[in-house]
């Protein structure tokens, strides 16, 4: 029996740390997660230890650094946050480089001049400068960034102050996106010597890994330390027991050696129990949770680079360091400061940026943190940040506003596909906002031409490089009508234009001009469809007002009368035109300038019911505008019987420059008559085809600044008192633009100001090829031709020079093509153009000396040409003998010091062909004047010693048929009595002095005769 009391006290403490273990368990986590924190160290021993200390060795880092400088930034026009789609484009750079394995830099470079260059760049094994360029051009659209040469370390002289900043950029505060812009960084060190450098090395996964696993372990540490409980339990009881036991036993044994044995046993127990229990417990406990701040932010920490670094385990994980060198302490710490400003946010779980910075040195040019080479991300090298991708696209995305030397444009969807087939002739790649796309091609086929094309761009901006392409691909005669400069000339230093392009001066009578008579009227074409083009020629280019258009129309009805014209049949009612030989030959029957401002005259004087003063007003306005036309070089190309030869013009190449007509008036006149000309003959071709054609394109007219003559001007008359003929007229060139592709004929519009233009020209153009533009009127003109709307309309302002914006039939949306320049560009000069132009008419000097002795026009000399004519004919003296007699009667007559017998010469022997083949005369009634005749008059005049008078009187008289000697003569004679007043009664001394007036010699047989049918007649 026992009898135990006992009473027992007892203290446990679970999870209780002495405070010295706490304290350096503690100091490990700060060393693994912080270990700046706890750093002792001055910022230049930080340096000295964690970088690069050898000139060599950062050189060699710096030049592995293949770069490509940034000049713009290309974002959408639609683009609602600038800054998020620039990092998205950017993140996906980093994603793509990360998975190449490459390291990535940005660099900013400011040289003191006021811009800055932005580069970005790349490092690593293998081909990364090419696979990294072709992941720019994937995510970046345009041109902005190109390859870059030059050697960074060049840009560290003279940089005394740098040092390195850490810290990781902050996404999100709230929910709310925060940026990291290196604009307001650039805009501070405006002006100053700097260089920024941004460097991110990728991390393998394996180490991230293990990173992982390690900051997973501490964030165990940190769980365990931050929360401690301490507990108290006491206890007491008292328990009493009572126990009796007997045992009796007997044991038997025999045995025979080893091998048997033989046992018997008897046993017998007694047991008793008797047991009382009394317990009696007392128990107290006390538990007290003890919580540690600093490691439970430790914890935070932990579990916040747990995030990133998963994170940076999905989508790439960089180490990153920023380094910059300046000049000065002072900008040291201007750039430091605006850098911090950037990276520092309001974001209470963000650590803490630091700057650590010192002096540069010839050996350290550069502060760049050495590697890890295996060791901790976090405590590896306490200069460097761990970041995740899209963290370091933030951090080293470009600019995200316009800075100085970079540029962030805003630029519309363009299509990328041309809708041409592949016949079309390619004048340009396809590009992507300025970035050329490799392989395409943009072709302008002839049916693109057959249907017209407008080209539109500023001076410079390549619109003549541009249509000078296409004529030469197209292998198709062309006529080029430029009104300004004179650049389509370059042509002639290509080959295959050297012997077939003509170049002609209008307007410059010394170079190579040209003639053509408004009022020829081609064959097949009606007289009344020419009059109302010449109409409209003199509305577009005049102001007319009040009755002046209608007494202009007039008039030219009346000079063409007079000429023998019908106006009903729209034919000459004796000389049938069937060929352009016809017409030149018949030039005559033509009116010209100078007819048509002396039928003004007339007819306001004679025929107008207005009191004096208004027809003076009329009359006198209308012959300004005309007179300018009819004398000096504008007098040589338009008042004349010569004519162009339109069928031989538009069978080959040809360039007409107006440059030398100042007067847009003059310059809208000519190119509404080559307009007029070239729409004409192209009728009358379609009209007298015998054979079925197809609609291939037969030729191109080029109009440059065709605003001269299709202006924007209402169409609709303004006043019902007022009509609005230059209106109607512009709406008929339009027209007669829209009817020309029916004629197999290309027309291409180069016009510099859109919104100068008729709108009608630009809507009846299928292709629109438009190159840079700056108003907003003109953008929108023809920005809505071109699929774009008005905010898109605006990058028509960004188009570099070579660059359009081209629209074709099939097309939403139009693409951007950069046009090809490999024509050979060389100037032609004038003396060039001048020799071209002698080779073709030989005889221009003494038809310049002509037309400047004013004798064409002189009633006198018209006079002694008439009264050559009939001595000729009537007498038997030669052409030599009678030419000095009439040359000397024009001296005498007319104060001519300034001009030559043989411009006089030359004078009379147009007016005696005039008169020889004018209705008056009757040989050309019943006789079409051909090559046969125009000869044997040449013969007379070029070769008067062997073709003298006898031998042409017998060529003319065969080629007339029945008409002998004396047959001649009757006409002439009768053509006297004709134009000489003759009367009843007229006195014999007067009767020979009239007939004096007819003849030049004074040959009295020939003036007995004439007297005696003068008698005969008045008798």
């Amino acid at each position: 029996m026992a009898n135990l009391k006992d009473k027992s006290l007892a203290f446990d403490r679970s999870e209780v740390l002495t405070q010295e273990e706490g304290a350096k368990e503690l100091e490990e986590i700060f060393s693994d997660l912080l270990p700046w924190a706890v750093e002792s160290k001055d910022d230049a021993a930080l340096l000295r230890e964690n970088t690069i200390q050898n000139r060599d060795e950062i050189k060699r880092f710096l030049d592995s650094i293949y770069l490509f400088h940034i000049g713009e930034i290309s974002v959408s026009v639609d683009a609602q946050d600038v800054a998020d789609l620039i990092y998205k484009r950017h993140q996906a750079a980093v994603v793509a480089a990360y998975q190449a394995g490459h390291t990535l830099t940005t660099i900013i470079s400011g040289s003191g001049g006021g811009t800055i260059d932005i580069f970005l760049g790349v490092s690593g094994e293998g081909g990364v400068k090419e696979v990294f360029e072709k992941q720019l051009q994937g995510v970046y659209s345009g041109k902005g960034i190109e390859s870059h040469g030059k050697r960074i370390i060049d840009r560290l002289q003279e940089k005394t102050h740098g040092g390195i900043l850490t810290g990781i950029p902050i996404q999100k505060i709230d929910g709310e996106k925060q940026t990291f812009d290196l604009s307001s960084v650039i805009r501070s060190m405006n002006g100053q010597e700097f260089l920024l450098t941004i460097v991110s090395r990728p991390v393998a996964g394996q180490e991230a890994a293990q990173q992982l696993r390690e900051l997973m372990e501490l964030k165990g540490q940190c769980h365990a330390l931050a929360n401690r409980t301490i507990g108290v339990n006491e206890n007491a009881g008292i328990n009493r027991s009572y126990a009796v036991q007997e045992t009796e036993g007997e044991s038997r044994a025999k045995g025979f050696a080893l091998l048997y044995s033989y046992t018997k046993t008897k046993s017998s127990n007694h047991t008793e129990t008797d047991t009382e229990g009394r317990s009696e417990s007392i128990g107290r406990s006390l538990s007290v949770e003890q919580q540690n701040p600093l490691v439970m932010e430790l914890e935070n920490i932990a579990d916040n680079l747990i995030t990133r670094l998963r994170n940076g385990l999905n989508i790439g994980l960089w180490e990153s360091f920023i380094t910059y060198a300046t000049t000065s302490p002072t900008t040291s710490q201007i750039l430091s400061g605006t850098l911090a400003g950037e990276l520092i946010k309001a974001d209470p779980e963000a650590l803490p940026m630091r700057n650590i910075a010192g002096e540069l040195s010839e050996e350290v040019p550069l502060f760049i943190p050495r590697k890890r080479d295996g060791k901790s991300l976090i405590t590896g090298n306490k200069l460097l940040s761990f970041v995740s991708s899209d963290e370091a696209a933030l951090l080293m995305a470009p600019p995200l506003s316009s800075v100085p030397g970079y540029d962030i444009r805003v630029k519309p969807a363009l299509s990328l596909t041309d809708t041409t087939d592949r016949l079309g002739h390619s004048i340009g790649r396809i590009s992507e906002h300025g970035k050329v796309v490799k392989c395409s091609a943009f072709r302008i086929s002839k049916e693109d031409v057959r249907k017209h094309i407008f080209v539109s761009g500023l001076t410079g901006s390549g619109k003549t490089t541009t249509v000078k392409h296409i004529l030469n691909c197209l292998d198709t005669h062309f006529l080029v009508i430029e009104s300004a400069k004179r650049e389509y000339r370059r042509l002639l230093a290509e080959e295959k234009y050297d012997e077939n392009l003509r170049v002609y001066t209008v307007g410059d009578s010394n170079i190579s001009p040209i003639r053509h008579n408004p009022f020829m009227v081609l064959h097949g074409v009606s007289l009344i469809t020419h009059i109302d083009n010449l109409k409209s020629i003199f509305y577009a280019s005049f102001s007319l007002y009040g009755p002046m258009p209608h007494i202009l129309e007039k008039c030219i009805y009346n000079i063409y009368q007079a000429r023998g014209w019908n106006l009903t049949t729209g034919k000459h009612q004796r000389v049938t035109i069937e060929t352009f030989e016809d017409c030149k030959n018949h030039r005559f029957i033509y009116p010209t300038i100078r007819d048509l401002i002396n039928e003004v005259n007339r007819y306001v004087k004679k025929e107008l019911k207005y009191d004096r003063e208004l027809k003076d007003n009329i009359r006198s306005a209308i012959v300004v505008r005309l007179e300018s036309l009819s004398v000096g070089a504008k007098g040589f190309l338009f008042n004349t019987y010569d004519a162009i030869d339109i069928e031989n013009f538009l069978n080959r190449s040809v360039v007409l420059e107006l440059e030398s007509l100042s007067d847009d008036d003059d310059k809208a006149f000519f190119v509404g008559l080559m307009l007029s000309l070239v729409s004409e003959y192209r009728q009358s071709e379609a009209r007298q085809s015998v054979l079925e054609t197809r609609d291939d394109l037969q030729h191109v007219l080029v109009i440059e600044e065709a605003h001269r003559l299709l202006k924007n001007v209402q169409t609709e008359r303004t006043n019902e008192m007022l009509g609005n003929p230059k209106g109607k007229a512009v709406e008929s060139f339009c027209n007669l633009i829209a009817e020309m592709r029916s004629y197999s004929q290309g027309v291409i519009v180069a016009e510099q100001i859109p919104t100068k233009i008729a709108p009608d020209v630009i809507k009846n153009t299928n292709t629109k090829i438009i190159h840079r533009l700056v108003s907003l009127d003109d953008q929108i003109a023809v920005g809505t031709g071109l699929g774009l709307d008005e905010h898109e309309c605006r990058y028509l302002n960004q188009l570099s020079a070579g660059t359009a914006l081209a629209h074709k039939e099939g097309m939403s949306k139009p693409v951007e093509i950069s046009v090809f320049n490999n024509l050979t560009n060389y100037a032609i000069g004038d003396i060039r153009i001048e020799r071209l132009g002698r080779e073709l008419n030989p005889d221009l000097p003494s038809e310049l000396a002509l037309h400047e002795s004013g004798l064409l026009e002189s009633k006198h000399l018209q006079a002694i040409a008439l009264r050559l004519v009939n001595s000729f004919f009537m007498s038997d003296t030669e052409l030599n003998d009678l030419l000095p007699d009439a040359i000397t009667t024009i001296r005498k007559a007319k104060q001519l010091t300034y001009v030559s017998d043989k411009t006089i010469e030359q004078a009379l022997r147009e007016w005696f062909c005039r008169i020889l083949f004018s209705a008056t005369l009757g040989f050309v009634d019943e006789k079409t004047i051909d090559q046969e005749v125009l000869e044997i008059v040449d013969g007379l005049w070029q070769d008067r010693e062997s073709f003298d008078r006898g031998r042409f009187m017998y060529e003319f008289g065969k080629w007339l048929g029945d008409y002998s000697y004396d047959s001649i003569r009757d006409h002439i004679k009768k053509n006297i009595l004709n134009d000489a007043r003759f009367e009843r009664g007229l006195k014999k001394k007067d009767m020979r002095k009239t007939i004096d007036k007819v003849l030049l010699v004074d040959d009295l047989e020939v003036k007995q005769e004439i007297m005696t049918a003068v008698r005969m007649r008045v008798m």
